[in-house]
């Protein structure tokens, strides 16, 4: 199934962007997963997101492993 918007192309979990110089970028598919998270961290999550500091929760998530990670990939 493919969906398309005004420049994001989606096929299946596969999302393509075409940008303002009309070049194709591959976006890595989105996985879905089930997270068990302690109650402080979901208020703390929940505020920052009507804050806009994050989209949604997935959003808050996916940033914090990518900085888990690039704090543990320096710390090697």
């Amino acid at each position: 199934m493919i969906l398309s918007y005004k420049y994001c192309f989606i096929l299946e979990y596969h999302i393509f962007v075409l940008n303002t110089q009309k070049v194709l970028t591959y976006l890595m598919p989105k996985i879905p997963k089930t997270v068990t998270i302690n109650q402080d961290l979901l208020d703390w999550i929940n505020q920052k997101i009507e804050e806009k500091e994050f989209a949604s929760l997935s959003h808050a998530v996916e940033k914090g492993l990518y900085q888990l990670k690039k704090n543990y990939e320096q710390s090697k």
